[in-house]
């Protein structure tokens, strides 16, 4: 089993805003931690692109829009 993670990741820190870097160091540690290969155990990261330049206004609003925190104007 080998594990691919994404730069889509996002946690509630318990303190101020999360850090990426430590959230995905977490995931890899655990997933190494129980993997019977250890740090052998094969990690793979995705990047992920969301485009919403050419996004229009009603996709903005009912699609990833709210998700990236975009309101429309008032």
């Amino acid at each position: 089993m080998n594990l691919l993670t994404s730069s889509v990741v996002k946690a509630e820190a318990p303190q101020g805003p999360y850090d990426f870097a430590e959230i995905q160091l977490a995931q890899i540690r655990a997933f190494r931690a129980a993997h019977p290969d250890g740090e052998a155990a094969r990690v793979s990261q995705g990047l992920v692109v969301i485009p919403t330049d050419s996004a229009s206004p009603g996709d903005m609003a009912t699609g990833l829009g709210p998700a990236l925190g975009w309101r429309p104007a008032a």
